[in-house]
């Protein structure tokens, strides 16, 4: 079920919790007992580490200190054998897997095998394909978390489910099923173990279709300031044992780095009246995209619960970064990437000299903005006789290079400034006719905002004219533009 929701900063609206589709459960262990395993993968130190970390990915549903269901032999036998009484875990080549198991690697990268007794589980084994180039990165086919992940959970008993996020979807994306266990995965094992008292919500930058896993959307990826973005198909999960009895908040950021936190601009914030144990919210929101300190790019997230009203036993989930689509490039997560302009200001369009903003002198105005990279604003001003005129864009120049041009009517330069200064000042002497004031970014990063200021003075006024009136209308006019960020 998707709900559609509109939501503002501090607006709550109320999304809609679905109860999740069933995991299949194919056999369980008798809840007393330990599953000691024969950890016998080679090398140790590459491959045991990760696995034995999968296997305590179980054991947290089930105990606080690690200590139930999955153990590690002390001295395990470095072999397989099939029906052996022996719980064994690691590379087996395909001449062992055929002789003891009667398996194939042909058919699967990797198997666990199974044998019951009186109804319960007596013995798992589990064995990968030692000829593969396995990772313990990412990777969309030999990920080895994610097929231990996996692997194990036929061990305690959950068969392959393809009808939600699991980590039992099988022949999907190791990427999307990634090296974590889904809320349908946990509530699987508690129905037949003893597992710990929690709550614990998540949020995922995916979704699942009903066929397969899926990646969220979020369009536009170009915007600016003031538009409107929409992310599409995002899921909220209780993965633990408890409700969640009134109101549970999801916030959506905006971030200059692809670590997403609740000290990143937050631009909407929606809720769930309550949220249900074994409950799941696939939704789409729509946010506007606010004011930043400057253009460039930048990251959006989402954070469940963001201001830790609920005392959740996992607290490292809540988090997620919000993608278009596919976010691996080969191995490697590459997040989306958001390029957000400035607002265009109230003079647009102004980009050339056939489009300018025609001005009386003196004029003053603040909030324009530099409001791309190298764009340029032209402002025309006519005068009847021979004048002076001082032009000054006030602006902090660590935010981008903005530069002045003073030209006569028919674009001829008359003067110019292009200091690495936080203004730019152009005092010149004119004749009676029409001049254009060009305003402009200076390359790469030097979209901006600024304030102008510019004075008409009989010719006669000297330098006293600069330092009497403009130094003292820099301070007054900077002071404006910090007031305003």
């Amino acid at each position: 079920m998707k709900t559609f929701i509109y939501s503002t900063l501090c607006f709550l609206s109320l999304m809609i919790a679905s109860t999740a589709s069933a995991w299949v459960i194919s056999g369980s262990w008798d809840d007393s007992d330990d599953i000691v395993m024969d950890d016998i993968f080679l090398p140790a130190a590459t491959w045991s580490n990760p696995a034995q970390f999968q296997m305590s990915d179980y054991n947290r549903i089930d105990t606080n200190n690690n200590s139930h269901p999955f153990r590690v032999a002390s001295s395990p036998q470095f072999s397989f054998g099939s029906s052996d009484g022996d719980n064994s875990m690691g590379f087996l080549d395909e001449a062992g897997l055929t002789s003891e198991y009667g398996l194939s690697y042909a058919s699967a990268l990797a198997w666990a095998v199974s044998f019951s007794s009186g109804g319960d589980r007596v013995e798992c084994d589990v064995m990968l394909d030692n000829t593969l180039a396995w990772r313990t990165g990412p990777d969309n086919a030999n990920w080895f978390q994610s097929t231990m992940l996996h692997e194990l959970g036929h061990c305690r008993g959950l068969s392959h489910f393809n009808s939600f996020q699991s980590m039992q979807n099988s022949g999907q994306s190791k990427y999307l099923r990634n090296e974590v266990l889904y809320m349908d995965d946990r509530d699987a094992i508690r129905q037949n173990s003893s597992t710990v008292s929690e709550l614990d919500i998540t949020v995922h930058n995916k979704w699942h279709d009903g066929a397969r896993p899926q990646w969220m959307s979020m369009s536009p990826t170009t915007l600016r300031e003031g538009d409107q973005i929409d992310f599409n198909d995002v899921t909220v999960e209780n993965r633990g044992s408890r409700s969640f009895g009134s109101t549970v908040e999801i916030a959506f950021y905006l971030s200059t780095n692809s670590t997403i936190s609740n000290s990143d601009t937050r631009m909407s914030t929606a809720a769930w009246g309550s949220f249900a144990d074994f409950t799941y919210s696939t939704f789409d929101i729509s946010t506007t995209i606010p004011e930043v300190d400057d253009c460039g790019t930048f990251y959006a997230g989402a954070i469940v619960d963001p201001d830790d009203d609920w005392n959740e036993r996992f607290e490292g989930n809540n988090s997620a970064i919000m993608t278009n689509g596919v976010p691996f490039s080969g191995t490697s997560f590459v997040p989306t990437p958001l390029t957000i302009r400035l607002a265009e200001d109230a003079d647009e369009p102004n980009n050339s000299r056939y489009q300018s903003t025609n001005v009386s002198l003196p004029f003053s105005q603040s909030n324009l903005t530099v409001d791309e990279d190298s764009e340029s604003d032209f402002y025309e001003f006519t005068l009847s006789e021979e004048r002076k005129i001082v032009a000054m864009a006030i602006f902090d120049h660590s935010n981008g290079d903005v530069e002045m041009e003073l030209q006569n009517v028919s674009g001829v330069t008359q003067a110019s400034s292009t200091t690495s200064n936080d203004n730019e000042m152009i005092a010149r002497i004119l004749s009676a006719g029409t001049y254009h004031l060009k305003v402009y970014g200076d390359g790469a990063g030097s979209c901006n905002r600024y304030n102008l200021l510019i004075l008409a003075a009989d010719p006669s006024c000297g330098l006293g004219f600069e330092a009497g009136l403009i130094v003292p209308l820099i301070f007054m006019v900077r002071r404006r533009l910090g007031k305003r960020r």
